[in-house]
């Protein structure tokens, strides 16, 4: 996890993975809020300010109050750019990975997967990749035996550990 802080990313939560409960891979959650102090409270203030006047929709915050709903906006477009920033460093790094690294299990690849206030690193097949998987992905393992599980989860550890070493090494 210190592999991420040196990068800058701030991790939330990871697990190793499990065979009798929870999922059976690896994850790493990384937050994309932004952590500023200043920011926090500006944000804070706007969306005080907002729910305190009690505006129906973001229509009617802009027909009036042009000058709040600027500032919601701008603070949108700060939001969304350093969710992109931390998202485009994820990949490169991602990406720089499996440059140098072929994957003998197609389902272990490493991706990432946005939530509303973090990024996962996760396998291609893992359960978070659109709700729709979640179903398909739990039928998959409840379909699998105990030795099938524990090679499933094996692997997909093997590929994170790989992973975590190369960002050790590159830092």
């Amino acid at each position: 996890m210190r592999y991420f802080l040196v990068n800058g990313f701030k991790t939330t939560g990871s697990c190793e993975g499990h065979i009798d409960r929870g999922l059976p891979y690896p994850w790493i959650d990384i937050s994309h809020e932004i952590e500023d102090v200043e920011f926090r409270k500006k944000s804070k203030d706007i969306f005080d300010e907002i729910n305190l006047k009690a505006y129906k929709s973001e229509e009617d915050l802009k027909e009036n109050n042009i000058i709040l709903y600027n500032k919601l906006k701008d603070l949108e477009i700060k939001i969304n750019s350093n969710k992109e920033d931390i998202r485009l460093k994820i990949e490169n790094l991602l990406n720089e990975f499996y440059e140098n690294y072929t994957s003998a299990y197609p389902d272990s690849r490493l991706c990432i997967v946005e939530a509303p206030t973090e990024f996962r690193i996760e396998p291609v097949s893992g359960r978070k990749i659109g709700l729709d998987n979640w179903k398909k992905f739990d039928d998959k393992v409840s379909l699998m035996s105990l030795e099938e599980k524990e090679e499933y989860l094996k692997n997909n550890q093997e590929e994170m550990n790989i992973f975590t070493t190369n960002l050790k090494n590159k830092f």
